[in-house]
């Protein structure tokens, strides 16, 4: 059982390590191929422990949308 659970994270870092490879690679990436990236990242990425920012409110513009300054 152990040897099946080594197996399973060898080809979990596998996949983690194909992701980034070929999303920083500079490459063209195919929709296809991007999707399988994305999901890749999303379901195997370790999560952050900050909040996310709402990069909206850090806009440099005023309500009546001119640029500050």
């Amino acid at each position: 059982m152990v040897e099946v659970k080594q197996k399973a994270n060898q080809i979990t870092t596998l996949l983690i390590e194909q992701a980034h490879a070929k999303l920083t690679s500079g490459a063209e990436l195919t929709a296809t191929e991007l999707k399988v990236c994305l999901d890749i990242a999303k379901q195997y990425g370790v999560e952050t422990q900050e909040a996310p920012k709402n990069i909206v409110e850090e806009l440099p513009f005023d309500e009546v949308g001119t640029k500050n300054g």
